[in-house]
């Protein structure tokens, strides 16, 4: 039981340690608004 604890704990460790600087990432890159028919009418925005 002790081996399924250890094994366990390891691919947490693993699985944490890939995911965490991906969702670091996603904060930082924003999405650019979408243009609208509005944003064509006004020339100075």
């Amino acid at each position: 039981m002790s081996e399924l604890w250890l094994i366990l704990g390891l691919c947490v460790v693993f699985i944490a340690g890939a995911a965490l600087p991906l969702l670091k990432d996603r904060q930082e890159i924003k999405v650019p608004r979408k243009e609208t028919l509005r944003d064509w009418r006004k020339p100075d925005a």
